[in-house]
């Protein structure tokens, strides 16, 4: 795992901008190459379909040490199942729910997307070849049949690291730059809206280093930026019926500004709201709707900033929270929908 994956309360690194970087950089984890680690050749499609109560994270014993692990769960924390032995980051789960998308690292520490099914079955990789440095949080359209997802020629640690959005077939086949040069900046964690038209992500202001939600036309035209630039923006996701983006915000150096939490911004542009506070009891982050928009689902760290990680839900106004997880590991990359 590298620097600039997001653990928790390890933030993207950005190094030429200024941004604060707190993870370590250990070996990554072997990684199969065909079939998963622990194979199911017998699973069926009913074996492996999850239902709309079942999520999906990843989990670590030292998140500075190794790589996360794949697992999912249903949403009230009952019934944990590793996905067979794979490592992985943002999973996403596909629009029939028969198995995950994610991103890895390779044996030779190259960051691929990849596919598998949630008892570890099916391992299938869709990028190829080093000339990138990390393929990473990729995400499904509505229909299936296009991923977005950020990559980056360089690792965070060289000169001119910038991640940049690309699409690609489901299949791994053409992949493309989604925003032209000219409209193109440093952007990351991105997501199709639930009708396919649009895809919200994070862009980084290359003067400041500070971060916002922006949204792109899905054929790549017409950025917008909904949110104030700040330090640090992430993880913006789509409410089901397409009318608000929810997101975290973690600005560091300072830990204890009030702007830390969850928030919500209308998705045709308005004035931000923060749906649930940073206190010295919880810091959450990584929000994603539930299925229906009632619910979110999030990951938190306990007793505020650089506590351990576990998974919570809430009502969608904020109120009702409920943990989920009570470990001695890390839980993170949560996705509900």
């Amino acid at each position: 795992m590298t620097s600039h994956k997001r653990i928790g309360t390890v933030l993207l690194a950005v190094s030429a901008l200024s941004l604060i970087a707190c993870a370590g950089t250990p070996t990554p984890a072997a990684s199969p190459t065909g079939e998963s680690a622990v194979a199911h050749p017998e699973a069926t499609l009913a074996d492996t379909t999850a239902g709309p109560e079942r999520i999906a994270f990843a989990r670590a014993d030292n998140p500075l040490t190794e790589d996360f692990m794949l697992w999912t769960s249903n949403i009230d924390g009952t019934e944990l199942r590793p996905v067979g032995n794979q490592s992985g980051y943002f999973p996403d789960w596909s629009p029939d729910r028969t198995h995950l998308l994610f991103d890895y690292f390779d044996e030779s520490g190259i960051d691929h997307v990849a596919t598998i099914r949630p008892d570890g079955s099916g391992f299938t990789q869709l990028t190829r070849g080093d000339e990138f440095a990390y393929n990473e949080a990729p995400d499904y359209a509505p229909d299936g049949a296009t991923i977005v997802f950020d990559r980056a020629l360089v690792t965070e640690d060289e000169p001119g690291f910038t991640t940049t959005l690309w699409t690609m077939r489901a299949d791994g086949s053409d992949p493309q730059p989604l925003i032209d040069t000219a409209e193109a900046g440093f952007d990351y964690e991105a997501e199709f809206s639930p009708d396919g038209a649009e895809i919200v992500f994070v862009r980084v202001d290359p003067t400041s280093g500070a971060t916002a939600v922006a949204v792109v036309g899905a054929d790549g035209t017409g950025v917008r930026v909904l949110t104030p630039f700040s330090l640090l923006v992430e993880h913006p996701r789509w409410s089901p019926d397409g009318s608000t983006v929810i997101y975290n915000v973690e600005s560091r150096p300072a830990l204890d500004l009030a702007t830390n939490g969850i928030w919500t911004v209308p998705a045709s542009g308005g004035t931000p709201a923060r749906l649930l506070a940073t206190d010295a009891t919880l810091h959450p982050f990584k929000p994603d709707y539930s299925p229906d928009g009632t619910r979110v689902l999030f990951a938190g760290a306990v007793g505020g900033m650089g506590g351990g990680e576990e998974l919570f839900v809430m009502n969608a106004d904020g109120s009702g929270i409920q943990r989920l997880t009570t470990t001695d590991t890390y839980e993170n990359y949560p996705v509900w929908d």
